[in-house]
């Protein structure tokens, strides 16, 4: 699934994910590209966990290493019909 948006902190995001698993659970890997208001660029990988929520929801937890050596957390929701994700980022120390 290919997604895109902004973040505080990150400026445009544009991201690819992978899920592996069933509608229920699963895994899934991430790659992405962030353009930062300064026209800097960081990219970074990650993986994470899946789980179903409710009709056409998901709860997703992942964890990405991005090109800068920061570790960043991202939690949130999911909604596949709308394909869109909701959720919060944070910075791992």
């Amino acid at each position: 699934m290919n997604w895109e948006g902004t973040a505080t902190g990150f400026g445009a995001l544009f991201l690819t994910s992978t899920f592996v698993g069933g509608t229920k659970s699963g895994t899934f890997s991430l790659c992405m590209t962030s353009f930062l208001d300064n026209g800097d660029g960081i990219d970074g990988n990650g993986s994470g966990r899946f789980e179903s929520i409710g009709k056409n929801r998901w709860r997703s937890q992942a964890v990405t290493t991005m090109s800068d050596g920061r570790r960043v957390s991202g939690e949130g929701e999911i909604d596949l019909a709308s394909r869109t994700w909701k959720g919060k980022i944070s910075e791992l120390s």
